[in-house]
């Protein structure tokens, strides 16, 4: 064994374990579930199409995992680097709207989302996080003396936020606002100023609830679901197949919701189809499985560094947890249905490469904390 590949495989070892287990679990859940559940699509040539293209995107995945755990986080500090990174994630999500007409933007269920195959707002997600703790790093204060810094801060998730609106796109619209006002709220933003941006995004939602009849259809028959009515099609087959499955399971295989009866089983569903077979105690285990990221996430955040890289591992983590919050809070009928895929789980490319992506940074992170710990203990030996 030479002596590179065993550097390597030390440093493998050194990663947080707790943060990789997770995330190992999820994938290979992901990748059983994306069988089963895709197996029966009518629209799939055999059955394992979507098995093959999941496992595809999958190691595509580990690669940018593996790349961007090598790569040093502080180069993302670079101001050309952040400003591609914004131009590729946030200046193409604008596009889908300025050519939503012409044939390069593909749209599902009404909204134009991908741009050439490409779904700009996994990487705008990236871009406005490394943008976000990169501005306020600081402080707020340091911020909030520069007028010209604090508006160009705060326009760009806007605009971003408002061309998912106009896709629309409204699931993560509410995705990329939550990690703004986390992010800001962790530079020490003062209290008034955060009422001020909250109370200015909670008054836009009001204006989409009165004026755009998609999303004011969604939230009444979701407040009614609450209340004891009539519950979507999607959400009810979904809370069928899980309650279903019991404690323990119908067993691998053998959910009948996925046989056509829950449309996107295989994506924003997909977690009814594993409630089913899994049951409760399958259900609780991936459900900690995203308790386990969380926390090891979080702990990378609070131990890093440097003020960039503990807000960048902090949206980094929140943008996953976020999701996969959002996306069993939809699927069990606790939150209106916002078409936001089970992180690391659901069927899926750009959303799985970029999840895959922010764990490598999230690794490197913590790998150069660890370097100046070590650093630091051999300089104080005698």
């Amino acid at each position: 064994m030479t002596r590179r590949l065993r550097e390597q495989l030390h440093r493998i070892r050194e990663y947080d374990r707790g943060l990789l287990l997770s995330v190992g679990v999820l994938c290979i859940v992901g990748v059983v579930m994306v069988y089963d559940a895709g197996s029966f699509r009518s629209e799939a040539r055999t059955s394992t199409t979507y098995l093959f293209k999941h496992v595809v995107r999958l190691l595509l995945g580990a690669l940018a995992l593996i790349g961007a755990a090598r790569f040093d986080y502080n180069k993302l500090r670079n101001g050309w680097l952040r400003l591609a990174l914004l131009i590729v994630g946030a200046g193409l999500v604008v596009m889908t709207v300025v050519l939503a007409a012409t044939g390069l933007v593909g749209a599902r269920y009404g909204a134009g989302r991908w741009f050439l195959f490409v779904q700009p707002v996994e990487i705008a997600k990236i871009a406005l996080i490394v943008f976000l703790a990169h501005e306020l790093a600081g402080g707020w204060d340091r911020l909030a003396r520069d007028p010209r810094r604090l508006a160009r801060v705060l326009a760009v998730p806007a605009v971003t936020v408002l061309a998912l609106v106009l896709q629309p796109n409204f699931g993560n619209a509410i995705v990329i606002s939550l990690l703004t006002i986390l992010i800001l709220t962790l530079s020490g933003i003062p209290g008034r100023w955060l009422a001020v941006i909250a109370g200015g995004g909670v008054s836009v939602a009001i204006l989409c609830f009165f004026f755009i009849p998609r999303v004011h259809h969604r939230l009444v028959i979701w407040w009614s679901g609450l209340q004891g009515d009539d519950l979507t099609y999607q959400v009810w087959q979904g809370i069928i197949g899980i309650g279903a499955g019991g404690v323990f399971g119908q067993g691998f295989g053998s959910s009948h919701q996925r046989l056509a009866f829950l449309p996107d089983a295989h994506t924003d569903f997909i977690f009814a189809v594993l409630g089913e077979e899994a049951g409760l105690i399958g259900s609780l285990i991936l459900v900690f499985m995203y308790v386990i990221f969380a926390t090891r996430g979080f702990k990378i955040a609070r131990e890093a560094g440097d003020g960039f890289g503990s807000l960048l591992a902090a949206g980094l983590t929140s943008m996953i947890v976020i999701y996969a919050l959002i996306n069993l809070g939809m699927v069990t009928s606790l939150l209106p249905v916002m078409g936001l895929p089970l992180p690391f789980v659901s069927y899926g490319g750009s959303a799985l490469i970029t999840n895959l992506a922010a764990v490598g940074i999230l690794l490197n992170i913590d790998m150069q904390r660890r370097d100046i710990q070590a650093r630091l203990q051999r300089m104080r030996r005698p």
